[in-house]
């Protein structure tokens, strides 16, 4: 139970990339794929590498649905990255930050549904 609650926070650790940008931001597939590569790396190191890819894909989906419109254009490329040696303080707006916070536990029941079924 503890490595599910873990994993439900993960999203958070991408917002620690560090970001620049201007313009629109990065594509929601980008982001998608960004997020989930990042996620990816932070369930390996938390020793879930049993989790099907599937499931984590569906997790991020729904967070990135949820999140992309309303994101700043500088979190959203921070996103796309999915940068895992980069990982240090990150600075997006505390807008970002609750929007994300809120849309992780939104589809927290995603994964919980596909880690149960």
């Amino acid at each position: 139970m503890k490595k599910l609650a873990a994993l439900v926070s993960v999203p958070l650790l991408a917002l620690s990339l560090a970001a620049c940008s201007g313009g629109d931001g990065a594509s929601k597939e980008d982001v998608t794929k960004g997020l989930t590569k990042t996620m990816d790396y932070a369930v390996k190191q938390m020793g879930l590498d049993g989790l099907e890819s599937s499931v984590l894909e569906e997790y991020v989906t729904c967070i990135v649905d949820k999140s992309y419109d309303e994101l700043s254009p500088a979190t959203r490329d921070t996103l796309a990255k999915g940068s895992t040696e980069d990982i240090t303080e990150m600075k997006i707006s505390q807008e970002d930050s609750d929007l994300l916070e809120k849309n992780v536990e939104a589809c927290s029941d995603t994964l919980v549904n596909a880690l149960l079924q």
